[in-house]
């Protein structure tokens, strides 16, 4: 037998009351619990006594075999945890964990013989400041509570802040639950003007409303055990005056109280080499996601703050499907897996999920962690409730669902708020809306001054600024400045108030029987004024949306998504016009003495979106103040961030957020997918809308595809750019109508790219594709020939097409060789070929300037900043 010195052996002895180094002993007060040593594969050591100086061991061992020496055994660990070194570079010695940074708020321990001066010795079992660990963390505390004080970390104000000393500490507390305190605490923070807003805890706090995510971290069950054991005052203490960190899964940290903490208030050469930031915060200087942050599950639900939208809490399509591949790879053994073939066709069945759309990115998805989507969408179903909606209880809850006369509903997540889509399904419902709908197109015809200066297609556009331009023919010749104002009503369908709209309805359909007839099909429908109008009531009065379990019935507005509703609203703002603006407009002119001989202005409205054409700045200024005044009676305002006009009104610039400007200096106004020049008033097509997307979004594959198939796809592209607004000579100058048909090859050269990329089959013949591209030229030409003629038959508009097919062609070839250029490692054999057709009308870019003026890059600067 052979007795050892621990301490010979590099052994840590812990003396009474040292706080580094952990003990084998409960018997000191600051001591933190024991814990099973065996958990970490080690033998537990022979206890010391309090009064002993050393801990020695007994070692058994055969005389003749040498002893071997004991390994040095490393140190445990302190009890309460480390800190990171980020937070540790961030506030210094102030970072301490969680139940280190109630301790250092208490008064320094008392020797042991000495009675405790909070608790006095009253408390058999102590207190918090008498007993500390033992006291804090106790055997069969929940694992969450213990991370909550072993790995969280609070930063104590620093003493040269307006933070007050912290409270004498008090054993118990008055009984208040952690969820009331925190909710008296936020009211508190909110209150005093000396804090504003730098607590996050009160982040998206509103008077009168409600911080729900970050308070639900604080009132946890964790976090009612910590108040029960430390007491109100401390809890108050820190819940005010110091920073929390919280682990979170995905994350390092993230700052839950106070001040928030910057990556930039580290030094950069201490950062880790990464382009993603360590800590993560909750600012108020934050304003969207750069895409190098990421968030926890739940999205930044995990801390929400008013300067962040919950909307950009997504994950792309890539990012969930490389997660979805890199969990594969870690799960599934690799020769499950198979060679590179099977891998790349599993990669890309991993792609194929079920999808969410966003309005303003077009066919690109998104997925959204559960928890920030069911909060998206209560707060959605929230605001219908309050604004327009009341949910229906009892008896008439009961009739709807045995009458099955509800809709269903989706949200539509859009740049700042959920737009809530209306599923009708019924066939029935749905036959007796189209009767509705074709006897009000036919008022429409018959009666147009009821829609006021309402336009339903680009037919009406070409026909009134046909007619406005021959009439200013002399002040464009001039070159006369032209004032343009554009404005958007604000939620436009859901201001629309039932009576109003019931009342004109009663005042525009006076006859008693209404026959529709389908040609097609031989037949013959009767509709009785009674029965038309019982339709539009229910229509409008008994819209009833099914949510979830709920059923909600509209009050004020109509359903958007229906065939009825363009048609209702157009007869709204059109009364609205006919009642307020054109009496307006008309004072207008009679003030400034003007004759009404021919039109001074032009006004368009396409449903919602205004605009105001003229020569007069006065009455441009007239009517942009007339139109934010708003129109109380009709419930109709305008969208502040939606107006545009291209002159000074007062003391405000010329609005930058409407107007568009290109590297060659044109400035345009956009409005309802056209560009108007603002000099010369003629017409383009918007593409901007192309600039924050990328364009395989806007396009639909087939994985087999044909060259059938791709030459229908590139003829619907098509269709809408060969309307003969955008091709008239009576608007158009010969330059303006070539850059029209370049920029809309551009795209279809564009869009060419992306459905050849996105087909399975890569051996399509290059000679194919070649006669798919020039059939397309030859179909844009036709259709823009046959359409000129078609709108001079029925909208008694004269166009004039000055264009040769050749031209056509020409543009085409060169549009194609342009895009396919910037993949031209995929497309050298097919840039070969279109060189060579270019060649056989070489001859057109030597003699035609409008040709060449219109392939100028400058012309179409915005397509080169397109992704495809």
């Amino acid at each position: 037998m052979e007795v050892e010195e621990a301490e010979s052996h590099g052994r840590a002895v812990r003396r009474a009351g040292d706080p580094n180094v952990e003990s084998s002993t409960s018997g000191s007060t600051d001591d933190a619990p024991l814990q099973n040593p065996a958990s970490n594969g080690q033998k537990p050591p022979i206890p010391l006594s309090p009064t002993g100086p050393l801990r020695c061991r007994l070692v058994l061992h055969p005389p003749h075999f040498p002893v071997a020496m004991p390994r040095r055994r490393r140190r445990r660990a302190a009890p309460g945890g480390q800190v990171p070194p980020e937070l540790r570079l961030a506030y210094g010695a102030r970072a301490l964990t969680l139940g280190r940074a109630v301790f250092s708020l208490l008064p320094s321990p008392r020797h042991r013989e000495s009675p405790c001066p909070a608790c006095r010795g009253r408390v058999a079992s102590g207190c918090l400041a008498c007993r500390r660990w033992e006291h804090l963390l106790r055997d069969g505390d929940p694992v969450a509570y213990r991370r909550l004080i072993t790995r969280a970390v609070c930063a104590i104000a620093a003493d040269d802040l307006s933070a007050p000393p912290p409270p004498r500490y008090t054993p118990g507390n008055s009984g208040h639950s952690q969820a009331r305190l925190v909710r008296e605490m936020m009211k508190s923070i909110v209150a005093d003007q000396s804090h504003g807003t730098k607590n996050v805890l009160c982040n998206g706090l509103h008077e009168g409303g409600q911080s729900i995510c970050i308070s639900d971290l604080v009132s946890s069950s964790s976090w009612s055990i910590l108040l029960h054991r430390i007491g109100d005052l401390l809890m108050c203490y820190l819940l005010r005056c110091t920073s929390i960190f919280l682990p979170v899964s995905g994350v390092p940290l993230n700052v839950v109280l106070r001040n928030p903490i910057f990556a930039s208030t580290v030094a950069r050469k201490h950062q880790p080499q990464t382009t993603k930031a360590k800590c993560h915060t909750v600012a108020p200087d934050v304003t969207k996601n750069d895409g190098k942050a990421h968030y926890p599950p739940g999205g930044k639900a995990a801390y929400y703050d008013r300067s962040f939208s919950r909307l950009e809490a997504y994950s792309t399509h890539q990012q969930v499907a490389s997660f979805v591949w890199a969990v594969l790879k870690r799960i599934v053994p690799k020769p499950l897996l198979g060679n590179s073939f099977g891998k790349r066709s599993l990669r890309t069945n991993i792609w194929k999920f079920i999808k969410l759309q966003r309005e303003s990115k077009r066919y690109d998805v998104f997925y959204y962690p559960k928890s920030v989507w069911r909060d998206l969408t209560s707060n959605a179903i929230a605001s219908l409730n309050k604004k327009n909606f009341r949910i229906l209880r009892g008896e008439p809850r009961k009739a709807v669902r045995h009458l099955n006369c509800s809709s269903r509903v989706r949200f539509l997540p859009k740049a700042k708020d959920m737009r809530p889509l209306v599923n009708l399904r019924a066939k029935s419902k749905d036959a007796n809306l189209n009767k509705c709908h074709l006897i009000m197109k036919k008022l429409r015809d018959e009666k147009p001054e009821m829609f006021g200066s309402s336009v339903f297609d680009y037919n009406n556009v070409h026909q009134n600024l046909s007619q406005f331009i021959s009439s200013k023919r002399s002040q464009l010749m001039k070159k006369l400045k032209v004032y343009i104002v554009v404005a958007d009503v604000s939620k436009a369908f859901d201001c629309v108030s039932h009576d109003m709209v019931l009342k004109m309805i009663d005042d525009a359909f006076k006859c008693d029987e209404y026959t529709v007839r389908k040609c097609s099909k031989g037949t013959i429908c009767r509709v009785l004024k009674e029965q038309f109008h019982h339709l539009l009531y229910e229509q409008i009065k008994c819209n009833i949306l099914k949510i979830g379990q709920k059923y909600y019935l509209q009050q004020v507005g109509i359903a958007q998504g229906s065939k009825l509703s363009p048609n209702l609203c157009s007869l709204y703002y059109g009364h609205l016009e006919n009642s307020v603006l054109s009496k307006f407009l008309h004072d207008s002119k009679l003030n400034a003495g003007e004759a009404f001989s021919e039109p001074e202005y032009l006004l368009m409205r396409f449903i919602d979106d205004f605009i105001f054409i003229s020569f007069s700045l006065e009455h441009a200024q007239k009517f942009l103040n007339r139109m934010r005044r708003g129109f109380v009676f009709y419930n109709c305002y305008m969208n502040d961030s939606k107006y545009g006009f291209n002159f000074c009104a007062g003391n405000s610039e010329p609005s930058s957020n409407r107007l568009y400007r290109g590297d060659d200096g044109v400035s345009f106004m956009p409005w309802s997918g056209l560009l108007i020049n603002c000099e010369t008033l003629e017409i383009q097509a918007d593409y901007t809308r192309y600039l924050d997307i990328t364009i395989i979004s806007t396009i639909t594959v087939k994985m087999h595809s044909s060259t059938k198939y791709i030459h229908s796809k590139l003829c619907h592209y098509m269709r809408p750019k060969c309307h003969p607004i955008f091709y008239d000579s009576n608007i158009n100058s010969p330059g303006t109508i070539r850059v029209n048909i370049y920029q809309a090859f551009l795209l279809c050269a564009m869009k060419f790219h992306c459905y050849i990329r996105s087909i399975s089959d890569a051996n399509v013949s290059k000679l194919e594709l070649l006669q798919v591209i020039k059939r397309t030229f030859r179909y844009m030409h036709s259709l823009i020939v046959r359409r000129m003629q078609d709108v001079e038959l029925h909208y008694n508009v004269r166009p004039v097409l000055k264009l040769r097919r050749k031209e056509t062609i020409w543009l085409g070839l060169t549009a194609y060789i342009r895009v396919l250029q910037q993949k031209q490692s995929r497309y050298k054999d097919m840039l070969t070929l279109l060189t060579a057709e270019l060649g056989r009308y070489c001859h057109l870019g030597h003699e035609c300037d409008t040709l060449r003026y219109a392939v100028d890059d400058s012309h179409s600067s915005m397509f080169w900043k397109f992704k495809f």
